[in-house]
Formats: C-alpha cells, structure tokens, sequence
C-alpha cells in the first residue's frame, strides 16, 4: 500500500470554527454577519469602525476555552485515526503563532498524537510561509485543505494532489483545478484518499 504524507488544514476541515465564530460574535458584540461575509474585510459587516477594531473582536474570541473546545466535525476523528495506521499527517494550519496553545489543546482533546508536526503559518496576520512552502517542507503528497488559495500554493509548489474540503461559500469555483477533488465530508475524504493510494 503507497504511504501517503497529508497536510490537514485545521479550522473549517477539522472543526466547524466560522459557524462558531460568527454565532458567538453576535452573541458578545450584538452583530449578525452572514457565512459568505466570513472573509470580509470590511469593518462595517462586523459592525466596526476600523479593521483592526474588527480583528480584535474576533482575535478575542480565538483564545477562549470555548474556541478550543469545538467538536470536531463528523467522522474526521474516526477517519483521520484510521489514516494516521497507513500514513503520516501533518497539521498545517494558516492559524497565528500566538494560537498555537489553543491549537494544542485542541488537538490533544480529540486528536491526541495524530499528528507528526504542527505548522502555523500566520495566513492573515500576513505570514511569510505559505503552504506551498511547509508542505514541500514535510515532504507532502496531499494537502486537504477549505480554501482555493492555499490550494493554489501548494499546487505552485508542485504538489500533485489536494482535496477542497467542504461545500463553503468562499470555497466556490467554476472548475476545479487538475488534480483538485472536493469532498464535503470525512467520509468523502477517506474515499479519495484510497482512491489516490491505489491509482
């Protein structure tokens, strides 16, 4: 059977985070935003004068017990523990640096010693890694991942294959890349993944 190394990304592939985010921001600052506006930079859809009163209002709620405490979506513990007998994961994450005590816990509350490494990469805190660049660091063979743009990093960084995780409104695009899957579930997932081990 072909060993496979997998990068998986954390929040949105791992756990639900954005549909956590969003209820308990309006829960603390009385703002409603929609799940298609998760990635707006506009301070007025969170109810903001500034982009950095926005992101300081989300980073406050990042680094709360209730953030890590998120449950994992449906089977990715019982796949992702299966995957880890035959293949080696890494956890790669466009997570800050500052989070990676809540990742932690997080990780050693459901998927205690899954994972070979760690790798924050500080996406929108403008890091300088992408994870083109871990990922070719690993040496991965896989990268299971929400959004296109880290798709799009490790494909320039010559990765072959990757899976588009989930069914999001940010995640939406005419046509897949070549070697580009969707899966919109775990179970999904460990279907291609088999399927990219005995091609």
């Amino acid at each position: 059977m072909r060993h496979l190394v997998i990068a998986v990304d954390c929040d949105d592939v791992l756990t639900p985070t954005a549909e956590w985010i969003l209820r308990t921001y309006e829960q603390t600052f009385g703002v409603w935003v929609a799940l298609e506006d998760f990635y707006s930079s506009n301070p007025k859809t969170w109810g903001a004068t500034t982009h950095e009163q926005a992101s300081a209002r989300v980073a406050s709620l990042l680094e709360t017990p209730e953030y890590a405490a998120i449950k994992p979506y449906h089977g990715a513990v019982e796949v992702l523990s299966r995957l880890r007998e035959t293949h080696e994961l890494h956890l790669v994450t466009g997570r800050p640096k500052y989070l990676e005590p809540v990742t932690g816990a997080m990780l050693d509350r459901y998927f205690p010693s899954f994972f070979q490494s760690v790798n924050h990469t500080s996406h929108f805190e403008g890091g300088k890694r992408g994870k083109g660049e871990v990922c070719a660091e690993i040496g991965a063979d896989l990268l299971i991942d929400d959004h296109i743009v880290h798709l799009n990093s490790v494909q320039e960084a010559n990765l072959q294959e990757s899976i588009l995780f989930g069914d999001y409104p940010w995640n939406q695009i005419e046509s897949l890349p070549a070697g580009v899957v969707r899966c919109a579930t775990w179970a999904e997932v460990e279907r291609e993944v088999a399927r990219i081990v005995n091609q």
